[in-house]
């Protein structure tokens, strides 16, 4: 077995071990969307109420995983949507596929020739999953763009460079251009009337501190600024006198375990702290406090921590040179352990 499945392996078995330890807590709602959800959980529990709508496009559950347990409240609309069903599974299954009332023309295609030539001959309204493409391009935006798009969805995509956007007069969605991750802020304020949308660019990946700093005139949005990864700390901390909002900067990756503990000068709301994606198992277990399971339960870390990742590596790290140092005091003459056996062995036959 290689390193992967070895890992893959350690960690369903931590997963699992969590998931037992705190069994009675979990709300299964907001567990059915943790990204270390696994399948192993339903195996153990089956009787959960657990959301199989988010289930069906979990990354954790495989083709398997349906086809074998078919019985189960899948959303197969759901499950065109889970990156491990490819088109190849979809049409080996078809017959299974269609008696749970999904239509082919509803299976994401690859966007070649003939898909988009039956695309613009026929009357279809799959003009919604085009804009959603992950493979969605300028020139194929070009031979659409009189179509019925969604532009806000297309703006958003990180597809589409600031060059595509100044190069091609098309109907740009400004809201969407505010959440691309190529609309930096240098191009961001070339944009007419940028300012009115300033509240919508405050979640943008570019933005820094530095920037909301000097143009503090603007009209932030401050709940995304709280928690936004660009936002630390320090940065909130030195500028108390900011509208910060309390309740998102819970939510800011950056606040981890130990700040939270040294904070003084804000009220700790432990329902809204559940939800940072900093807190552990292993917090939990070690702070009788006020905790919200709700916001809990959508935490990977409470599934699977960093802490446990780094215990999984040692611990197969260590099996490999075990037995590596068994396999050479075995076989190897070179190696100090087997010469001292072999030395032990021959004078016992003498």
């Amino acid at each position: 077995m290689n390193f992967k499945d070895q890992f893959i392996q350690e960690k369903n078995k931590i997963i699992l071990e969590n998931y037992i330890k705190f069994q009675n807590k979990w709300e299964y709602d907001s567990l059915s969307h943790n990204p270390n959800f696994i399948f192993d959980i339903i195996k153990y529990d089956p009787d959960k109420p657990y959301n199989y709508s988010n289930i069906s496009e979990h990354q954790n559950i495989t083709w398997d995983h349906i086809k074998t347990y078919s019985n189960l409240k899948w959303n197969w609309y759901n499950i065109l949507n889970n990156p491990n069903i490819t088109r190849e599974i979809i049409e080996a299954n078809l017959s299974l596929f269609e008696n749970n009332c999904i239509n082919i023309h509803d299976v994401k295609k690859p966007l070649d020739n003939n898909y988009l030539n039956i695309i613009e001959n026929d009357n279809l309204t799959l003009w919604y999953k085009l804009s959603c493409h992950e493979d969605l391009n300028i020139d194929i935006l070009n031979r659409f763009k009189n179509k019925n798009l969604s532009w806000y969805i297309i703006s958003s995509n990180k597809n589409f460079s600031w060059d595509d956007i100044c190069q091609n007069n098309l109907p740009w969605d400004i809201q969407g251009l505010c959440n691309n991750p190529n609309v930096k802020w240098k191009h961001f304020i070339t944009i007419p009337n940028y300012k009115m949308y300033i509240p919508f660019y405050s979640k943008n990946i570019n933005i820094t501190f530095d920037i909301v700093k000097n143009n503090l005139n603007l009209n932030w949005s401050w709940r995304h600024l709280s928690m936004h990864p660009n936002i630390t700390w320090k940065n909130i901390e030195e500028n108390l006198h900011l509208p910060w909002q309390t309740k998102y900067i819970w939510k800011n990756p950056n606040i981890n375990w130990k700040i939270i503990q040294n904070i003084n000068n804000i009220y700790k709301d432990y329902n809204l702290i559940s939800y940072n994606p900093n807190i552990t198992h292993e917090i939990v277990e070690s702070n009788n406090l006020p905790w919200s399971w709700k916001g809990l339960s959508k935490n990977p870390n409470m599934l699977f921590s960093d802490e446990d990742a780094i215990n999984v590596i040692k611990k197969i790290t260590s099996c490999q040179k075990i037995k590596t140092q068994w396999k050479r005091s075995v076989s190897d003459p070179g190696f100090v352990v087997c010469q001292n056996r072999l030395l032990y062995e021959f004078n016992q036959l003498i």
